[in-house]
Order: structure tokens, then sequence, then C-alpha cells
């Protein structure tokens, strides 16, 4: 009867000592993942990123853009504009080889920041007298100075130009009438960044 207890008090410690040897396991792999994730994120270029920021916004204005319209039109404009996003981000990836821009995360953050509170400014004032179909094109010429800052954080001058696409596009769907504000600014938005992502990549 007195054998078992010990037994088993001479088997405790055996027992006990393994779970500093998983612990110990666990941290090689905590920093193979870390090295992962440092390694992705070094291969995506300035332009990359620039250049998918762009598509993102692309498929949210083609979205927006296509809730306004008619309900055959609606869905395939909104499944249309998933499907060339996910195409670009493809297409961006594969140019990792020629895309050698820099990336400045602070001052692309400050533009966001304006991008944001003058998003916010515009949307009440409209919103106030009574304008609040000119909100999308307001909002279409504040996203595409918001690029002049996305050029100064990459130097990549194709934000340059796809800034003055939209707010061409922000202008000409201003003085549209109020039906056509949406849809108009929406997909001409969309075609616009669609359009200059590739180019933020592939420099002559």
């Amino acid at each position: 009867m007195t054998l078992l207890p010990a037994a088993s008090r001479a088997m405790l410690p055996a027992h006990t000592a393994q779970p500093p040897d998983t612990g110990a396991k666990k941290l090689p792999l905590a920093e193979l993942a870390g090295d992962a994730l440092r390694s992705v994120g070094a291969s995506v270029s300035g332009d990359q990123i620039g250049s998918i920021i762009g598509v993102a916004f692309g498929c949210a204005w083609g979205i927006a853009g296509g809730v306004s319209l008619p309900s055959p039109w609606r869905v395939a404009t909104i499944i249309g504009s998933l499907l060339i996003s996910a195409c670009l981000v493809i297409l961006i990836g594969r140019f990792e080889g020629t895309a050698t821009g820099h990336f400045d995360g602070a001052t692309n953050g400050t533009a966001v920041a304006g991008e944001v509170v003058a998003i916010v400014i515009a949307a009440i004032a409209l919103n106030r007298t009574r304008h609040s179909s000119l909100i999308p094109p307001a909002v279409a010429a504040i996203v595409g100075l918001h690029f002049l800052g996305l050029w100064r954080a990459t130097g990549n001058f194709s934000f340059v130009w796809l800034a003055g696409a939209l707010c061409a596009v922000g202008f000409l769907a201003g003085i549209l009438p109020r039906s056509a504000r949406l849809s108009v600014t929406g997909i001409g938005s969309a075609v616009a960044l669609w359009a200059a992502a590739p180019s933020t990549v592939v420099r002559p």
C-alpha cells in the first residue's frame, strides 16, 4: 500500500518538467512568424502600397456609384467593381521587381487625416445648406487632393494626374442634374483610380 504513493510521487517531477519544454518551443515559432511578416512588408514597395490604396478607393467608388443605378445595373456594377479591383491587386503584385519607390507613412497619414477632416466639414456644410447631392462630387475632389499627399509620400508623379482627374470628375458631376451626381461621381472616380493603378507601379 505504501509503494503506490511513493511511485506516484516519484513520477510527478517528470511530468511537471514538461511545460517549460513546450513553452521553449513556442518562442522560435513566434520569431519565425514575425520574420515572415517583416519579409512580406519589406517586399511591398511604396509604389505598390500607393497603387493598392488607389484600387481600394476605386472599389469603394464603383460600389457607391452602382448603388444609385437600376437593379440589373446595380448588381453588375458592384460585382464588376470587386472583380476589377481583385484583378488589379494581383497585377500590381506582379510588378514587384520593377517598383522601386519609397513610402513615407507620416506624410501619407497627414494627408489621410486632412482628407477625413475635409470630408466631414464638407458633408456638414452641404447638408446644412440643403445641397446634400453635392456631397459625392465634393468627396471625389477631396479624395483627389489627398493623392497629392500620396505623391509626396511615394515620390510617384502618377498620383498628381490622378488627383487632377478626380477633381475633374467631381467638378463635372457637380454641374449635372441631382439624380446623376452619385452614379457619375462613383463610376468616374472608380475608372480614374483603376486606370492609374498600373501606371503607378510601371515607371518609364
